[in-house]
């Protein structure tokens, strides 16, 4: 019985620091955690501006596509009819 509460008192005194450690690391663990879904919170909430932004901007590029192939549209229908002008003109003289 002696032996066995001295083996186990020396397995103690090497084994009481490792769990105290042991503590400390989960304490810091748990906060770290805490702080990993925080950060994770931030950047879906990031991620859901950048979409937002990203669909916003396709849509002013087709806006801007869709102005450009109307003034294009415009373009050519202004040189037809300067063309007509100039040909009714012509008959007038």
């Amino acid at each position: 019985w002696v032996r066995a509460m001295f083996t186990y008192h020396n397995i103690a005194k090497v084994v009481e620091p490792k769990r105290a450690a042991l503590r400390v690391a989960e304490g810091k663990l748990r906060i770290a955690d805490t702080k990993l879904r925080a950060k994770e919170e931030e950047v879906a909430h990031v991620e859901a501006d950048l979409n937002k932004c990203m669909e916003r901007l396709a849509s002013a590029k087709q806006r801007r596509q869709d102005l450009q192939d109307d003034a294009i549209g415009t373009k050519k229908r202004m040189t037809a009819a300067n063309g007509l002008i100039d040909g009714l003109s012509g008959e007038q003289e």
